[in-house]
C-alpha cells in the first residue's frame, strides 16, 4: 500500500487510489516476469529472489507512474508496466549488492538473499535481476537506464574506496552532495525523466533540480535514521553498517568537523580500516557533538526547495498533488521512521525563525 492511501482516498471521491492500483499491478507484474524468464533459476533461489524484488516501498516507479498521469492523465497503467518494472529491478539489484558489502540480514523485514542462499548465488542473483531489468524494456528506455545504473556504480565504488579514508573531512564534506547523488540519486533523477518519456512527452522544467532536491533528501533521511537508531540505543549493543564500515555520512562527517574536547576519538576511528574495533567511547562523543539537528534543518530545505519547484513549474492538478505529498511527506516519513519527529521539529524551528524575522 502507499504511504498515503488513507489520506488520498477523500481526493479521489472514495474511488481506489491510483497509486494503490498500480502498485499493486506492478508487484503481480514484475512476479509473474521473474518467474517467466527465469524458469532455470533452483526454485530456492528463485523464491527468495521474488520475496525480494517484489518488497520495496516503488518510490521510484512510481513517482514514474505520476509524472506520466500530471503530464497525460488519461494514459493507462498497462503500457507503463514494462519500463517501470524494468527500472524497479534494475534498482532491487542494486540493494542486492548493497546488502551484502554491508553485511545486512534483511531488507523490508525480508531476508537478504546471501543470508538464505549465499554470497555466491546473491551475487549471481543480483546481476540476473539487473539483466532482467534490462532486457525487457525498449531500446531508449534501456540506454538512459543502463546509463543511470554505471554513474550509480561509479558513485558506489568511489564510496567505498581504500583512498577515501585517507581523505580530509573537509575534502570529503565538500564533496559529500556530489557523492550521495552518483550512489543514490542518479536513479530516482532518471525515474522523474523516465515518467515522462513513457507519456511521450518532454520532462517539465526543473526536472533535474527536482530530481536532486528529492534525491539528496532522501539520502540523508536515510543516514538520518540509522544515526538517530544508533544515538538512541540505550543497551549500546546495535552497530549499523555504516559505524562499522566507516561510512563517511553526513551526520558523521558533521560530528568530524568539530575540532575541540574527544573528537579527535572519532578521526581517528574514522580513518580505520573498516572491521576494527569499535570503541565504547565513540557513541558518547557521537552524542556530543549531535549532528541530528543539522541534518534533519538540511532535510527541510531540500524539501521546501523541491517544492517550490513543483509549484513554480510542473503541471498543476490532482496528479501533482499527489505526487507532491507522496514526495515530500509520505516517502520521506518511511525513511525516517522514527526519527521523523527530529525533522518536524527542525520544520518547527524554521517557522518560528521565520515568524521572528517577519519573514512569510
Amino acid at each position: 500500500m502507499s504511504s498515503l492511501s488513507t489520506a488520498q482516498r477523500g481526493v479521489w471521491g472514495g474511488h481506489v487510489n491510483p497509486v494503490d492500483d498500480f502498485q499493486e499491478r506492478l508487484r503481480a507484474y514484475i512476479d509473474a516476469v521473474v518467474v517467466e524468464r527465469c524458469s532455470r533459476v533452483s526454485e530456492e533461489l528463485l523464491s527468495a529472489i521474488r520475496r525480494q524484488v517484489v518488497s520495496g516501498k516503488l518510490v521510484r516507479p512510481t513517482a514514474s507512474f505520476l509524472v506520466a498521469r500530471m503530464l497525460c492523465p488519461e494514459i493507462p497503467v498497462d503500457p507503463l508496466l514494462a519500463p517501470l518494472a524494468a527500472l524497479e529491478l534494475v534498482h532491487r539489484s542494486t540493494l542486492i549488492h548493497d546488502d551484502l558489502i554491508d553485511g545486512a540480514k534483511q531488507r523490508n523485514g525480508v531476508a537478504c538473499i546471501h543470508v538464505e542462499r549465499g554470497m555466491r548465488a546473491a551475487v549471481l542473483a543480483a546481476n540476473l535481476v539487473h539483466d532482467l531489468g534490462i532486457s525487457m524494456c525498449a531500446a531508449e528506455v534501456s540506454a538512459g537506464l543502463s546509463a543511470a545504473a554505471l554513474e550509480l556504480t561509479q558513485g558506489q565504488l568511489a564510496d567505498v574506496s581504500e583512498g577515501r579514508s585517507m581523505r580530509s573531512n573537509e575534502e570529503l564534506l565538500a564533496e559529500f552532495e556530489e557523492t550521495a547523488w552518483a550512489k543514490s540519486g542518479v536513479l530516482g533523477g532518471f525515474a522523474l525523466q523516465l515518467g515522462a518519456l513513457v507519456a511521450h512527452e518532454d520532462s517539465p522544467p526543473h526536472c533535474a533540480d527536482l530530481a536532486r532536491c528529492l534525491g539528496l533528501a532522501y539520502q540523508l533521511c536515510d543516514d538520518l535514521e540509522e544515526f538517530d537508531r544508533w544515538l538512541t540505543d540505550e543497551a549500546g549493543r546495535w552497530n549499523p553498517p555504516d559505524i562499522v564500515n566507516r561510512t563517511r555520512t553526513y551526520p558523521a562527517l558533521l560530528v568530524g568537523e568539530h575540532r575541540e574536547g574527544r573528537t579527535d576519538i572519532w578521526q581517528h576511528y574514522m580513518t580505520q580500516p573498516a572491521g576494527s574495533d569499535i570503541s565504547p567511547e565513540l557513541r558518547q562523543v557521537a552524542r556530543e557533538y549531535d549532528p541530528r539537528a543539522d541534518v534533519a534543518g538540511k532535510i527541510c530545505s531540500l524539501l521546501d526547495s523541491a517544492s517550490s519547484i513543483l509549484d513554480s513549474y510542473w503541471p498543476p492538478g490532482a496528479y501533482r498533488g499527489l505526487f507532491a505529498r507522496l514526495a515530500l511527506h509520505g516517502w520521506p516519513r518511511q525513511y525516517l521512521g522514527s526519527a521523523w519527529g527530529l525533522v518536524t521539529r527542525a520544520r518547527n524551528q524554521q517557522a518560528g525563525h521565520r515568524d521572528s524575522e517577519g519573514l512569510p
